[in-house]
């Protein structure tokens, strides 16, 4: 397989429409979405990986760029389950599901 099915492809889009619409999608806002990569799955695998990477406007070249920058891999099975696979809060032990995902990512 070597294409999102409809599930995964449906919470990716949701994915990137609570993410606009949360503090980083604002028009006043500091924050913006500066890279969002979908890894479709492999022969092998039916798991898809999102890479969200978030950070301050016109921070490109200066140390907030290094340093601030909050980056979040996701994992989404086929039937549109989703894993945060590094979480921003220590010792959460849920990371699955849609809620925490979207939790982490706009907290």
């Amino acid at each position: 397989m070597t294409e999102l099915t409809a599930k995964q492809a449906k919470i990716v889009a949701d994915i990137r429409a609570v993410i606009l619409t949360s503090r980083y999608g604002s028009a006043a806002g500091s924050y913006e979405i500066k890279r969002f990569d979908v890894t479709l799955p492999r022969e092998d695998s039916d798991l898809a990986f999102l890479f969200v990477e978030t950070g301050m406007r016109n921070d490109e070249g200066t140390l907030a760029a290094v340093l601030c920058r909050d980056r979040r891999h996701i994992m989404i099975g086929p039937n549109g389950g989703t894993e945060l696979l590094n979480a921003k809060k220590k010792g959460r032990t849920i990371n699955r599901g849609l809620w925490h995902v979207l939790h982490n990512l706009v907290d």
